[in-house]
């Protein structure tokens, strides 16, 4: 209700939200790049630390900084008119100049695939 009504609370919470964005991404980073601290224990003593990275924390770091990484990354980025040149050698069958396509074999050219 404050958001819609209140001006200063909506700068306010803005503020705020930024302060959590930044602090969620520095533990992102941190988790990502020096790890999260475990413990192991032995008969319910600490006996040792340790840092573990995660990740899903690089995944995610990652996502943020190469967008060919990320889920909704496209190669087909540009939006503009395209133009496509295509050259018909003599001997290939050429749409343009037949008003319609070959129907028996020995009027098809035959390109065998060499693999």
């Amino acid at each position: 209700m404050w958001l819609s009504t209140d001006p200063t609370y909506v700068q306010a919470f803005g503020k705020a939200r930024d302060v959590v964005a930044d602090r969620l991404e520095g533990e992102v980073l941190d988790s990502a790049f020096r790890g999260d601290q475990r413990v192991v224990t032995f008969e319910g003593e600490v006996t040792a630390k340790y840092r573990q990275k995660s990740d899903i924390m690089r995944i995610f770091a990652l996502k943020g900084l190469k967008p060919e990484y990320r889920d909704n990354f496209s190669l087909n980025q540009f939006t503009g008119p395209v133009q496509v040149n295509v050259k018909f050698s003599s001997n290939t069958f050429n749409p343009l100049e037949q008003t319609s396509l070959p129907t028996e074999p020995d009027e098809a050219q035959v390109i065998e695939d060499k693999q």
